[in-house]
């Protein structure tokens, strides 16, 4: 539920459909590359992306140029942003390790981010596309909207205890001056004396854990 949970929040964040964000999750996990990482990947492309499109100039848009990655349809639309990135691990896969991918990387996404991405985007867009998810858009959103509920009852149960606890509150300021009081006055008592009312309490004390041992032989002694 909380792994569910947390592709429906990633999917609202990103507007990259949870099944998919799944099986870039699984990519990361098998590139070592962090959900930290990819959860700041989707959103750093797509405004580069955007920059490109409307702008046509920045370090993003000259990468993508440079990749041979077109950012619209036959209809002129914008891409989705995980299209994009499959094509751009196609592209990484085939190009050899260097200053060049690493320099494009740092263009699209950010220097640090580009670098951390790239043992993912090396896999390929086909390694990605081939994952295995059970994950569904519908289960991922039922499953956020559950933890919430949770989350909500909590709050109540919260603010049901306070309730209850400042109902009961001058009860127990009672009790624990009535304890107070009575620990005062045998602290006053002589010594002796408390020495014959601890005795007392120990026999009771004594009898409370074998009474029912005694109960049960003298249950079984006419047998």
């Amino acid at each position: 539920l909380d792994a569910a949970d947390s592709m429906s929040k990633l999917s609202q964040r990103t507007g990259v459909a949870a099944p998919m964000l799944d099986k870039f999750r699984q990519a990361a996990e098998l590139s070592d590359t962090s959900i930290q990482s990819l959860e700041k990947a989707f959103p750093n492309l797509a405004r580069g992306i955007d920059d490109a499109v409307v702008k046509g100039t920045g370090p993003a848009a000259e990468a993508f140029n440079r990749l041979g990655i077109g950012l619209t349809d036959a209809q002129g639309d914008v891409r989705d942003t995980d299209q994009v990135m499959l094509d751009l691990a196609d592209r990484f896969k085939q190009m050899p390790d260097g200053t060049e991918k690493a320099a494009l990387a740092s263009q699209i996404f950010g220097q640090r981010l580009g670098s951390e991405l790239i043992p993912m985007l090396n896999m390929g867009g086909d390694a990605v596309r081939g994952m295995s998810t059970a994950l569904t858009q519908d289960f991922a959103d039922k499953a956020a909207d559950f933890n919430d509920k949770v989350t909500k009852m909590g709050e109540k149960l919260g603010q049901l205890g306070m309730k209850i606890t400042e109902a009961l509150l001058p009860f127990l300021e009672k009790l624990v001056d009535g304890v107070s009081f009575v620990a005062q006055k045998f602290s006053e008592l002589p010594g002796p004396i408390q020495g014959v009312i601890g005795a007392i309490a120990g026999i009771a004390a004594v009898g409370l854990v074998f009474a029912p041992i005694i109960g049960a032989v003298t249950t079984l002694a006419p047998l």
